[in-house]
């Protein structure tokens, strides 16, 4: 033999092939027909599976299946030849054989022979592990069953469920099992291993597999029992956090924190429990609630760190909140129309998530910004563990972005579970869920201290406020010789805006005071005993009313800190002579008939204010009824005011400064509420009746 004629050696068996050269261009079409074929390469006679006796239990449908990609109805046929597939097995997913990346359609049958035991009429039932994503099962052509649906009306989602076969009135069973199988296009976080099966089917008789399906849901129940109780108590620091926040809006820390736990529990809910519903649906929706909660982590850092008290911050971090919204519910719509979308949905979706992830890193300046400053320690442990919460999850999602092309596996590493107790799991992020919730119950407890101390230094100031003001109104006043007063003073609060004066002057007549400081609480009490010092100093150097309210006005000035007060200044002798001057106060009522007053303006608004005077002669019997604007402003549950209607109707009858008092409370007591009624009881007679203040 030649060198000259041969064209190709082999080496086979120690001997050497010569390969004629007409054989020579078959041989060279065969080889590239294989390389250009890789699936024939897999291609081998089917191997029916059989099994005998299937009575109570399952037996898993193992071995090789035909597999093919691309979509006939026609391969659900049992007549169809498939001997030309290749062959995978089940318990994994084709991207682990041989199909990594590959998205649509693609199918798998089997020729099956079972006989059924005795007393097994039950009826026999398919169990199907989570598929990859949608899934049609057709027994002999015909179709049997589903778990989720393909295009076009997409529906998948990832939990297990049994899959009835009806058994044949004459046994043994056979027939071929074909399953069209859809695997949706890829998204930034998959793997190119995705795709179909990723464990074996098994058939049984019906109560076999129900009772599988209900061990496979305790054992992930059980296996996340940990992770159970941490999303219970999430809910219940949820609602503590809401109710903190409504019982005092003031306290933004409580919402923010609040809205966290809600972005959190929201995503549980929608695709951590696996409901029944598309995931496709459930990712969507669930997206704009995980880049909330980046947002809900930045403004609880600012708050917790004092940082919202500067303007700077807070427009960075809501400029930076709305953009990161904005990209979040874009990201969740293209997942929503994801096939719909196609390949430009994969663009979109890695462009958003480039943002998102982007913008999440802003955590660490403000992280930075904040343990610069003095901290206490429960804001500091607050801060520090939820930033490592919500950094646990951007890291874990960030990690597994285009994890197809990096093939990282940092996700997998810190996802994957530490311990296992009793069968309970628990990974990374519970024992961070834990920490989180250990530092917040350390910072309430810290939180609920500090205010005990504040509210006992608060009543503290309040009983003082109230000592000083008890002084400044008696529970009893000196004898007024010809008068005859009633009195009737009831703050709205611990401490009142109102006050009253009843001063006895050199002259023999007395002046009687009555006014109202706006606002209440603490500061108005406090302005309260400003103007009754005033009043004390002024009636010892004047009995002119329009000259004592003149100069309290002028003491009023610049200390009013925005606000006014108004008043009344009467001067009364015994004969029934009485001098009024008025600063923006009710007028008085004389025998149930208002007297008419000149307008003037409030005290502590205008150092130039002119207060004029009025003569009111008063005879014997006589009643003049003194009150602050808390009477008349009374207001019920409708939202109705007394009003001047009923306090004149209430005035006809002589009632006493207690029934007018009391009228207005039961009413509806809004404001502090002050009467005062004076009558004439006649020249050298002494009468004077005891305050009656609440």
């Amino acid at each position: 033999m030649s060198t000259s004629k041969l064209l190709f050696l082999k080496e086979c068996g120690g001997r050497i092939c010569y390969i004629p050269p007409m054989h020579r261009p078959a041989l060279l079409f065969a080889l590239l027909s294989v390389l250009s074929a890789p699936h024939l390469l897999s291609a081998a006679p089917e191997v029916p599976f059989v099994s005998q006796e299937v009575g109570r239990g399952t037996v898993a449908i193992d071995g090789k299946w035909q597999f093919r990609t691309g979509d006939e109805m026609n391969w659900a046929q049992p007549g169809f030849d498939d001997s030309g597939w290749e062959q995978i097995t089940a318990d994994t997913t084709w991207g682990a054989q041989g199909h990594p990346g590959y998205t649509g359609f693609a199918w798998y049958r089997r020729h099956i022979s079972i006989t059924p035991s005795n007393g097994a009429a039950s009826g026999l039932a398919l169990y199907l592990p989570p598929v990859d994503d949608a899934v049609q099962v057709y027994w002999n052509g015909r179709e049997i069953g589903n778990v989720g649906s393909p295009p076009p009306h997409v529906y998948a989602y990832a939990v297990p469920r049994p899959v009835s076969i009806p058994l044949p009135p004459n046994p043994p069973v056979s027939g071929v099992l074909a399953f069209r199988v859809w695997k949706a296009m890829a998204g930034s976080f998959d793997p190119d291993t995705l795709g179909g099966f990723n464990a074996t089917p098994r058939i049984g008789d019906s109560a076999s597999v129900s009772d599988m399906l209900s061990a496979n849901w305790y054992q992930r129940l059980h296996g996340r029992l940990i992770g159970w109780v941490i999303t219970l108590l999430d809910l219940l620091m949820m609602v503590a956090c809401l109710v903190a926040w409504l019982r005092d809006r003031r306290q933004w820390l409580f919402f923010w924190i609040f809205l966290s736990y809600f972005d959190k529990l929201v995503s549980f809910f929608l695709t951590g429990m696996q409901l029944p519903i598309s995931y496709l649906w459930g990712y969507g929706v669930v997206q704009p609630f995980v880049t909330l909660s980046d947002v809900t982590l930045w403004f609880i850092l600012l708050w917790l760190f004092g940082l919202n008290r500067s303007r700077r911050w807070l427009v960075v971090t809501s400029t930076l909140s709305i953009i990161s919204m904005i990209a979040g519910t874009l990201d969740g719509v293209v997942l929503l129309y994801w096939v719909q979308l196609g390949h430009t949905g994969q663009v979109w979706d890695g462009i958003l998530t480039v943002v998102v992830t982007g913008v999440e890193l802003y955590a660490f300046v403000l992280l930075f910004a904040g343990l610069r400053r003095h901290q206490e320690t429960p804001s500091i442990l607050v801060g520090v563990a939820a930033f490592m919460v919500q950094m646990f999850f951007v890291v874990r999602v960030a990690s597994v972005q285009g994890i197809r092309y990096t093939h990282w596996t940092l996700s997998e590493k810190i996802t994957r579970t530490i311990f296992s107790p009793w069968g309970m799991n628990v990974h990374v992020a519970d024992l961070l869920q834990i920490l989180l919730l250990a530092a917040l119950i350390y910072a309430s407890w810290k939180y609920a201290a500090q205010q005990r101390q504040r509210r006992v230094a608060i009543e503290a100031e309040f009983k003082s406020a109230q000592e000083i003001q008890q002084v400044l109104i008696p529970d009893v006043f000196e004898a007024t010789p010809g008068l005859a007063i009633e009195s009737v003073y009831k703050p709205a609060a611990e401490v009142g805006g109102d006050f009253f004066q009843v001063i006895p002057l050199a002259s023999g007549d007395t002046l009687v005071v009555i006014g109202d400081v706006s606002g209440k609480g603490l500061r108005a009490a406090m302005t309260v005993s400003l103007i009754v010092g005033a009043l004390r100093t002024l009636a010892e150097q004047s009995e002119d009313p329009s000259k004592i309210l003149a100069g309290v006005n002028r003491r009023l000035i610049g200390r009013m800190q925005g606000g006014f007060a108004t008043g009344i200044v009467a001067r009364l002798s015994p004969s029934g002579e009485c001098w009024l001057a008025n600063a923006g106060h009710p007028a008085p009522y004389l025998n149930g008939r208002e007297l008419p007053h000149s307008g003037s303006l409030p005290l502590g608004l205008d150092e130039d204010s002119v207060y004029g005077s009025q003569r009111v002669d008063i005879g014997v019997a006589d009643r003049l009824v003194f009150y602050t604007d808390g009477v008349i402003e009374a207001r019920n549950r409708q939202g109705e005011l007394y009003g001047f209607s009923r306090l004149e109707d209430l005035l006809s009858g002589s009632p006493s400064a207690g029934s007018i008092s009391e009228s207005a409370c039961e009413f509806g007591q809004d404001d502090d509420i002050t009467v005062l009624v004076v009558r004439l009881a006649g020249a050298g007679v002494v009468e004077s009746e005891g305050v009656l203040a609440v």
